[in-house]
This record gives C-alpha cells, structure tokens and sequence, in this order.
C-alpha cells in the first residue's frame, strides 16, 4: 500500500515550505511523489522541488475537491504506474476542503488500487489566524476534517 499524505491549509500557512522541508529529511532512495494543487494557471513550485530530486505533478485551473475531484484519481492512478513511489503528498489550493479529496482516495482503495489515505495535515499561520475570521467557513472546514493541525510560524 502506497502511503498519501494530504497537507491543506489556508492561503499563505506555509504548505509548500513544510513540504519542500520534510523532503529534505528523507532518506535516500525513497521515492516521494507531490501532487501540488494550484489555483492559477502558473507551474510554480515543480521548479523549487527540482532541487529535492522528486517528481511533482501539478494540477492547475481548479480545485483539487470540487472543479478537478473526478482527475484526481486519474492523476494518482498515472503517478503510481509512472514513478511506483513509495509515497504521495499531495498539496491542496487554499481553498480546498479535504472531505472530498479523502473520499476520492478511499474509492480508489476500494478499487483496488494500493493506496491508503496516511493522514490529513492542516497546516494554520498562527501570525496572520486571526485575518481567517473572514474566510472562517474554509477555515473551518480544514480545521475539523483532518487528523494534524500544524501550527506554523
């Protein structure tokens, strides 16, 4: 069974940094797929993972839980049979609600395909938590459906 780790988060918590971090700690041969979620239509952080020698898929123009929810499975599916990691981190947009992502990871496994959802990571600024009060339904909805809340910052 491949290992997914989701991180989510608002906007600006430091997502990619944790991420471009822990890469950095692991150890050789290990082979980490990151399934990164942008928003915009711009290919940004392929180019910093370059650096960690891992692959990096990004999906742009949509969100990975509601407009791209039915590629995601296909994305996985692709990742698994073109690098065969021994895990997958995958970045949600800012926006994201993790429920779906979840659901569309516990479908896959039960059609057979070796993944398990290793957990869901919220990762919250703790510097700029109290400008969340006017997004506070995302927010919040990050907040209750995860397994870690990381606080950042």
């Amino acid at each position: 069974m491949i290992p997914i780790t989701v991180f989510t988060g608002y906007l600006g918590a430091g997502k990619t940094t944790i991420i471009l971090n822990v890469i950095k700690c692991l150890k050789e041969g290990y082979k980490v797929v990151w399934l990164k979620n942008e928003f915009g239509n711009v290919e940004i952080d392929s180019e910093l993972a370059k650096e960690s020698h891992i692959a990096v898929k990004e999906m742009i123009n949509g969100c990975l839980c509601c407009v791209l929810v039915g590629k995601l499975g296909e994305a996985i599916k692709e990742l698994i049979t073109t690098y065969t990691p021994d895990r997958i981190i995958i970045e949600t947009s800012g926006s994201a609600y993790p429920a779906p992502i979840a659901w569309e990871i516990r479908k896959l496994t039960k059609e057979g395909i070796q993944v398990k959802l290793d957990s869901i990571i919220n990762v919250i600024d703790a510097i700029n938590f109290s400008g969340y009060e006017d997004k506070s339904y995302t927010a919040k909805i990050q907040a209750e459906y995860t397994d870690l809340i990381l606080i950042n910052k």
